[in-house]
């Protein structure tokens, strides 16, 4: 139950049905968001350990961080119903939108790209440098694991997921901040209202 429907009467339940069923969810697609962001955490860590073309730049990790971050503040907004964190939940899932998810499906798509003309960035956390080698480049050591590939298109696979969720989310929030608060606000207004006349009579 969420916190606000306990001051609502019966009947009044039936007209705010829309409202609590729309922060419900949107707590489903927060959770969601949270799991895809394990999962993209995870192929990312995966990714840095194989040292796999522009693993460096470990944008995948930083990218699983986001999404995770980002879900728990969907979760805690939907939960509480405040506004303010309903607002913050749909500007993180617009910057994922903008800027996170292209981000990862550029970088797996290069990745994917050059796995398939045999190359990979070896990096040297010694030197702080990175290099691309393909064959018959000095210092090629053979092609990299198969499993290259599949978390490559596993990344993308995951960006994709990550936008549609994103994408829903951040409808669904403004419509919340917009619609359904004012939906509950009136009901709760014209109640206050009724209070109002009945005392002063």
């Amino acid at each position: 139950m969420l916190p606000y429907e306990s001051l609502i009467s019966d009947n009044q339940k039936s007209l705010v049905a829309p409202c609590t069923r729309n922060h419900r969810v949107l707590q489903a697609l927060s959770q969601c968001q949270v799991v895809i962001g394990v999962v993209c955490w995870a192929l990312g860590a995966l990714y840095l350990l194989r040292q796999g073309l522009m693993s460096g730049l470990s944008l995948a990790i930083f990218s699983g961080l986001y999404f995770i971050i980002s879900g728990s503040v969907g979760i805690c907004g939907a939960a509480s119903c405040r506004r303010a964190l309903l607002v913050a939940y749909a500007t993180m899932c617009l910057h994922a939108l903008v800027l996170v998810v292209p981000a990862m499906l550029v970088y797996s798509s290069l990745a994917v790209h050059f796995h398939e003309d045999g190359c990979y960035v070896y990096c040297s956390h010694l030197t702080w440098t990175c290099k691309l080698l393909c064959q018959g480049s000095p210092g090629w050591q053979g092609l990299p694991q198969s499993k290259g590939r599949v978390v490559d298109i596993g990344l993308i696979t995951t960006a994709v997921v990550e936008f549609l969720l994103a994408l829903s989310s951040a409808i669904l929030s403004f419509h919340l901040v917009c619609g359904s608060y004012r939906c509950l606000g009136t009901k709760m207004g014209r109640k206050a209202k009724t209070s109002l006349a009945i005392s002063s009579t």
